[in-house]
């Protein structure tokens, strides 16, 4: 029970043998550094008007998208054929009608 190493492993060891074992380094420097105040957060800058123009345009562009990725996923179950939607519902484990609503909203 003298090693440091079998004084944590060791169950029949004292307690005081197991409060001698030195802490960690970690352990030390937080006892010894004060805390330092979290800084107070300041009310947030309103986004320039360049930023704000980006993000609109931005937005735009993704609406636009998710618009246009709608019409190909609808073209795209409307052009197959029964035996062929059944069989790929089957393959994927879900309706391709679901798929193409939940995916839009």
């Amino acid at each position: 029970c003298e090693e440091s190493s079998d004084v944590l492993s060791d169950p029949n060891c004292s307690s005081s043998a197991v409060s001698n074992v030195a802490a960690t380094p970690t352990d030390e420097y937080k006892a010894t550094t004060p805390r330092q105040p979290k800084k107070a957060e300041g009310k947030r800058r309103k986004p320039s008007v360049a930023v704000m123009d980006f993000m609109r345009n931005k937005r735009e562009r993704e609406r636009a998208l998710k618009a246009t990725l709608r019409e190909q996923r609808v073209q795209f179950v409307q052009q197959l054929g029964d035996i062929e939607c059944d069989s790929l519902e089957r393959q994927l484990g879900f309706e391709l009608k679901g798929w193409i609503e939940q995916r839009c909203n």
